[in-house]
């Protein structure tokens, strides 16, 4: 077309031509670059749509809220399950059907049982990680949703089957983010016995 339009007149300019096609070559080239990155886009428009709705989600237990009852540190503890229901979303087999027991203060109590029968549920409805579907749980007599969701959890210690450190120091693991004087810190590792081998520690 750039030829005919030359010969007849229409581009005064021969160099015009040149151009044109200089620009076509060099735009094609870089469309061809583009295209094996337009899977990976659309790969990732389709992530990030999964990850807002996740940041949307407006969760069944808000742990932000610091209205509720409070437990006093000195306070003697007793729980009870009754009738508590629980399955997950992604699962069709409820893990919990009427559970019910209870442990008072000072005593020791175990669960087990196999793999997936609700024992970490458990331990999550009790720290408010998860909401019970059905049946009451009660902290010294107290619905547990009556209670300021963060002040229950610094109320409850776990230790992981598979304990981890975080990267950082030892104070910083023991802290985890709270503001806490060198003597809570040292009363926390003397409760944890591990005061010993720290203080053993090259500083």
């Amino acid at each position: 077309y750039g030829t005919t339009a030359y010969h007849n007149g229409i581009i005064k300019n021969s160099g015009t031509v040149m151009s044109v096609v200089n620009l076509l070559m060099n735009s094609s080239y870089l469309l061809g670059l583009l295209g094996p990155h337009m899977m990976a886009v659309l790969k990732a428009r389709a992530a990030a749509t999964i990850v807002y709705q996740i940041i949307d989600k407006v969760p069944e237990i808000d742990a932000s809220s610091d209205e509720g009852l409070e437990l006093e540190h000195s306070s003697k503890v007793s729980i009870e399950f009754e009738d508590v229901q629980f399955s997950y979303k992604s699962r069709s087999t409820p893990v919990l059907q009427g559970l019910s027991w209870s442990v008072q203060a000072g005593e020791t109590v175990a669960l087990v049982g196999q793999s997936g029968c609700g024992k970490s549920t458990s331990i999550g409805l009790i720290t408010r990680m998860l909401q019970s579907c059905g049946g009451t749980i009660r902290v010294n007599g107290h619905l547990i949703e009556q209670y300021d969701v963060r002040k229950l959890r610094k109320m409850i210690g776990v230790v992981s089957q598979e304990p981890s450190l975080f990267n950082g120091t030892i104070r910083e693991n023991i802290r985890l983010g709270r503001k806490l004087s060198d003597d809570e810190i040292e009363r926390a590792a003397r409760t944890a016995h591990a005061h010993e081998f720290i203080s053993h520690l090259e500083k």
